[in-house]
Formats: structure tokens, C-alpha cells, sequence
């Protein structure tokens, strides 16, 4: 059994000035197929305070709250978006919570908006306010049954925030090895949102981060290899040092490498979605996936679909 999360708050509060890909219709359009497949919908509500500082400076919430009404070219921010941005990253605790607790529903998806992976420790960026995904990783790290999460971001950008935290919050904390990060993104040498060279194929942060740059374009073929050689050395690192599978997968579900979807160029389909939900599940029963991409509403609604006719399936 599998269960989602949403509220229509995420849709209606964030409301961009004028034509933005990062639009309200990216959620409606997801939950119109979702809410239709069985999954057990579940209550929203908003991040609480101390789950914030796990991820994030305790100086940031303060300066996110003071935007007006355009922060830069990629961000927007009105009046009532500090609401959707609290009801995302606590959607997505909520399902990590709910996941955990509950082995009979031990699988979800947040569709969540805005998305999160470029939210730097102290810094938004990338459509980016909080970053979901560290927020319900730490979350999930500060129950005394959960040592190990895996997170795959298979969005097609580079997920700079998740890093970012990730090396900024290690010192601090009592598990060692807690966290490993493995990213499918398009690089282009450097040139590809958002650049710098941050997204190079390598391993970093002590290996906790493990990076599959594509320069240009890229397939079913490509992220289906590249997931599974991960999955193999993890398990085989994981094996060295005494580690069984991981306690929950988070995955950072952007659909913009989809076919179709015009801002990735692209190609990865709706079965391949499926297929690498399916390698997932078959390494821990528990994952939960988290919106991030995508901006292409028929993609978004076909790639939902199969990630979710996965997810409900009782493998």
C-alpha cells in the first residue's frame, strides 16, 4: 500500500506575477491523476521550527520572510507564499513520518511545491525555498530506529542545496555515514543550470555524495545503468562496513529529464520512471518521493502515473 500527501494551499498561496514555469498547475495536474490510483491520502500540515533548523541556519528563516515581491530572476514571492513554502517541506515530513510508522503503507509521494533541492543551508536558489528532501532526511535521522537514508536525485539539474547542506550539517552530527546523496543530472561541462562545475561525475563530501554528470542529453539507457551501479556499490561499500540496506530511500522526483518536457531536453519516459522506482523498492521497502522538476503537465501527469502504479504495488 502507498499514500500521498498535498494541499491545495501549495497551489492557490504561491502564485507567480505573470507567466513562471514553476506555476500552481504543476501540482494540480499531478494530484488529478494521483488522487484517482487508491493511495491513502494523507493530512497535510506545516514544518515545524526545529525540524527547519536540522537543515537550515537558524538566521535563514528570518531572511526568507523579508522578500518582496520578486527576490531574482528564478524566485517569486507574494504575501502568501511563506505559507506553501512551510506546507511543502512539512507535507514532505509528514509522508517521511507516515512511511516510517507505518509498515503496511510503507511507501509515498509529496506533491509538493515549491521544490527544495537547490535550497542552500542559508540560501534560496533554483525556484528554492527549503530544502524538502534534507529536511525529511534529518527528520527521519532523529528517531532512534532510523540510521541510514539513501537519497537519489534523478532531476535533471544538479541538486547544489542537498550538497550544500549535507556538508555543512556533517560536523554536527552523531551518526557517521548517515546520509549518501547519488545524483543523475544533466552537467554539459560545466554550462548546464547550475554550472560552476558542481554536478561533476566524481565522488564528494568524504563520499557522501556521488555525482552521474551527462554532458547533453541523455535516456532510459543512461539512467537505468547509471542507477544500477550505484545500487551495486552501495551495497558492496555498504557490506565492507558492516551496513545492511538502508532504513529509507528519499528520492528527489524531478520530472524535467523527462521526454518532453522542453527546460531538461531530455528524453528519460515514463517506464523508465518506473523501472528505477521498481530497483528502489526492491533495495528497501520504505521510500518516499518528493517533487522537485518538471514542468511539462502531461509529462508531470504520465510520469506520476507510473512511479505510482509502482509504489502501490505490494512488492
Amino acid at each position: 500500500m502507498a499514500c500521498y500527501v498535498y494541499d491545495e494551499l501549495m497551489s492557490t498561496a504561491h502564485i507567480p506575477q505573470g507567466h513562471h514555469v514553476e506555476r500552481p498547475e504543476r501540482v494540480e495536474c499531478i494530484y488529478e491523476v494521483v488522487s484517482k490510483m487508491g493511495l491513502t491520502r494523507l493530512p497535510s500540515r506545516l514544518v515545524t521550527i526545529d525540524e527547519i533548523h536540522r537543515a537550515h541556519g537558524k538566521k535563514y528563516l528570518t531572511k526568507m520572510g523579508k522578500h518582496g515581491s520578486l527576490a531574482n530572476s528564478d524566485m517569486y514571492w507574494t504575501h502568501s507564499s511563506y505559507l506553501s513554502v512551510l506546507l511543502s517541506a512539512g507535507c514532505t515530513c509528514q509522508m517521511v513520518n507516515h512511511i516510517l510508522d507505518h509498515p503496511e503503507c510503507s511507501r509515498g509521494f509529496a506533491i509538493v511545491r515549491p521544490p527544495g533541492h537547490h535550497a542552500s543551508y542559508n540560501k534560496e536558489s533554483g525556484f528554492c525555498w527549503l530544502n524538502n528532501i534534507m529536511i525529511g532526511a534529518m527528520s527521519a535521522l532523529s528517531r532512534p530506529n532510523v540510521n541510514r537514508v539513501l537519497i537519489v536525485d534523478w532531476d535533471v539539474h544538479y541538486h547544489l542545496g542537498t550538497a550544500d547542506i549535507l556538508a555543512k550539517v556533517s560536523d554536527k552530527k552523531e551518526k557517521p555515514d548517515d546520509i549518501t546523496v547519488f545524483s543523475m543530472h544533466r552537467f554539459d561541462n560545466g554550462e548546464f543550470f547550475p554550472g560552476a562545475g558542481s554536478g561533476r561525475t566524481s565522488v564528494r563530501h568524504n563520499g557522501r555524495v556521488v555525482n552521474q554528470g551527462f554532458n547533453g542529453p541523455y535516456g532510459d539507457k543512461e539512467v537505468i545503468t547509471a542507477l544500477q551501479g550505484f545500487l551495486e556499490d552501495y551495497e558492496t561499500v555498504g557490506t565492507r562496513l558492516g551496513h545492511g540496506p538502508p532504513d529509507l530511500i528519499l528520492v528527489s522526483c524531478g520530472f524535467d529529464a523527462a521526454e518532453g518536457d522542453l527546460l531538461g531536453g531530455c528524453h528519460v519516459t515514463p517506464a523508465a520512471y518506473a523501472v528505477m522506482t521498481k530497483m528502489l523498492v526492491d533495495v528497501c521497502p520504505r521510500v518516499g518521493m518528493v517533487l522537485e522538476g518538471g514542468y511539462s503537465l502531461p509529462v508531470l501527469q504520465e510520469c506520476s502515473r507510473a512511479v505510482c502504479d509502482v509504489l502501490r504495488l505490494n512488492v
